[in-house]
């Protein structure tokens, strides 16, 4: 046979050219497997190769993200090449083993070899704690110092993630794979439910995971109080009290001199500061009946209920839950309050909140002093739903045959009235006996009472249905029958209320400033709105009327007067928190809506 001799050398180059040389032996690494330890390592190893009749084949390495080869490639010496490496490995922070493999590849013909490589965990352990409770308000935020505490010469990254959030809450870590600590973030949006979560911080790094729990408390945003003083009896004509970022209790007032700030918190020498979210209520005692012109209520870290109070020598603080051992106020309960001149009620001063156990409770000031009761347990009404609103007022004269009522949302979101009777406290389900649609959860309340009957009913108690509706509950003062009606769509109202949103009512028995009954509320749009009665139901949009700043959310609190007599050159006033917590004060005068920014006139502090 006849070689030939041409096609064979052809072959040859073209496998030259191409760099496809042909090795005669696979790549090989000794050891092909190394167990190291958790800490930094060099571990010698060879690496041959094959050879091509002439010079030894050429190779290269991958590398790990914690191994290398040193060198990462060579050839070697002789028909067969081997080369003496180094398996540099760094230190293993991680509380589990890690492994991974290097590949070594022959250049010639693409033959590989694996050198893997298992190192050891290293050695340690963490513990983590979160500070804590934390209380949250929808459109703000909560923050726990994240403390990881390592031992036994751990320093890795823990990994951090938090379990049991509730629903419009979303959780943060800064930073999160930490070698330090770290902070948790809790932003609360509108829609979030109201009440006490547990929250599961979870930490992780390799095999090993810990945990540990913070209580977050949702709360409602602090009220705005405000109040008309025609006989300026507090030193102004026009007051409103709020929780300042500071927790102090501010006021800002108008006299003479224009708008003014006090920080009453500071005042009151010794008053302890308000817990993030705490309720407000006050009144003017424009005879100072309970030895004060004024008094403003708000609650503290330990839940105790405290009055703020101005006498001719200054302000004065108290703190009532503690003078008379009365249950500890509700982290969601607001306060309402009335000042009752007359005593008809046997008291001067009431205020009412809801307990821990959802019930509703009293606390009152007799001529012995401070008393307490549980109005829930007298009357066998239904508990509250947490996060229940609470509106009240005094009837001097029992127009509605009781001499005080309070509303609230019970647990079936029916709208719950609590009264005093002669015979005692009594309740009823309005909701039930008027045949209203439900209340939203967390929806807010508001009441009037009419004693001259110039609204045709009694009373009348507003809230947000299920459907966002602004709903109207009253007894007709014929019958006293309980109706309902659906005040967003009789008033032809071009938006629904916004989630979260506050209401804020007062009546004009006259209807001097063209209305009888007046309702604010924050509608989807984020518009400060107002319904109002006539002859029939009707609607405007004050906030752009006004030109006014844009709120701080639907849950930006809401707080409102008349003043029929212009004592203030306005006949009705709102006050609201704006984007940048400032407080805003729309106002009718004689032509128009007009706004103004207290915050900025006063240089007060920002409302929390």
């Amino acid at each position: 046979m006849k070689l030939n001799i041409t096609r064979i050398a052809i072959l040859v180059v073209l496998f030259s050219v191409q760099g496809f040389t042909l090795c005669s032996a696979p790549p090989g690494v000794s050891p092909a497997s190394v167990q190291v330890p958790s800490g930094n390592s060099t571990t010698p190893v060879t690496v041959t190769t094959g050879g091509n009749g002439l010079t030894p084949c050429t190779w290269n390495s991958t590398a790990l993200s914690f191994a290398f080869l040193s060198p990462s490639s060579g050839g070697g010496q002789g028909s067969q090449g081997k080369t003496a490496a180094n398996l540099l490995v760094s230190a293993n922070l991680n509380l589990a083993p890690r492994s991974g493999v290097i590949t070594i590849t022959q250049l010639e013909d693409g033959q590989t070899a694996r050198l893997t490589v298992n190192q050891d965990a290293a050695s340690g352990d963490f513990s983590l704690f979160a500070s804590g409770p934390l209380n949250g308000v929808p459109g703000g935020t909560a923050t726990s110092a994240i403390s990881i505490a390592r031992s036994n010469g751990f320093s890795g990254s823990v990994f951090l993630s938090a379990f049991g959030i509730p629903s419009n809450v979303n959780a943060s870590f800064n930073p999160n794979g930490t070698t330090g600590n770290s902070t948790l973030t809790l932003t609360v949006n509108a829609g979030a439910p109201m009440g006490t979560f547990p929250i599961t911080i979870q930490g992780s790094n390799g095999n090993v995971t810990h945990t540990t729990s913070v209580i977050l408390n949702i709360r409602p945003r602090s009220p705005l109080v405000s109040f008309l003083d025609p006989t300026l009896a507090s030193g102004a004509d026009q007051v409103v009290f709020y929780v300042g970022t500071d927790q102090h209790v501010w006021r800002l007032s108008a006299g003479s001199v224009g708008w003014k700030k006090d920080d009453i918190t500071s005042l009151a020498a010794g008053a302890p500061l308000a817990s993030v979210g705490s309720p407000l209520t006050g009144f003017l005692d424009p005879t100072s009946v309970t030895g004060a012109s004024q008094s403003v209520f708000y609650v503290a870290d330990d839940q105790h209920v405290r009055r703020l109070f101005a006498t001719p020598s200054g302000w004065f603080f108290e703190d009532i839950t503690g003078t008379i051992n009365a249950p500890l106020v509700g982290i969601t309960s607001p306060l309402v309050s009335f000042l009752d001149p007359t005593s008809v009620t046997g008291a001067t001063q009431t205020v009412f909140y809801i307990d821990a156990n959802q019930q509703l409770n009293r606390l009152f000031r007799t001529p012995s002093g401070w008393l307490t009761d549980n109005i829930t347990s007298q009357s066998g009404a239904p508990l509250a739903s947490v996060g229940s609103s609470l509106t009240a007022f005094l009837d001097p004269t029992s127009v509605t045959g009781a001499n005080q009522s309070v509303f609230y949302i019970d647990i079936n979101h029916h709208v719950s009235h609590i009264f005093k009777f002669p015979a005692g406290w009594q309740r009823d389900d309005v909701t039930a006996l008027s045949g209203a649609l439900a209340a939203v959860n967390g929806s807010s309340l508001s009441s009037i009472l009419d004693p001259t009957n110039s609204t045709g009913a009694r009373q009348s108690v507003y809230y947000i249905g299920s459907d966002q509706h602004v709903r109207h509950i009253f007894a007709f003062t014929s019958t006293g029958t309980w109706m309902n009606d659906d005040l967003t769509a009789i008033s032809n109202a071009p938006v629904n209320a916004a989630t979260g949103s506050q209401l804020s009512s007062f009546l004009s028995p006259t209807g001097a400033i063209g209305a009888f009954q007046s309702i604010f509320y924050t509608g989807a749009d984020q518009h400060l709105r107002h319904i109002f009665s006539t002859s029939v139901w009707n609607q405007d949009d004050p906030w752009f009327l006004a030109h006014a700043p844009v709120m701080v959310g639907p849950a930006s609190p809401v707080s409102s007067f008349l003043d029929a007599s212009f004592v203030t050159g306005a006949d009705q006033a709102i006050f609201y928190v704006g984007t940048d917590h400032h407080i805003y004060h729309l106002f009718a005068s004689p032509t128009a809506w007009v706004q103004d920014d207290l915050t900025s006139l006063t240089q007060a502090v920002n409302a929390n």
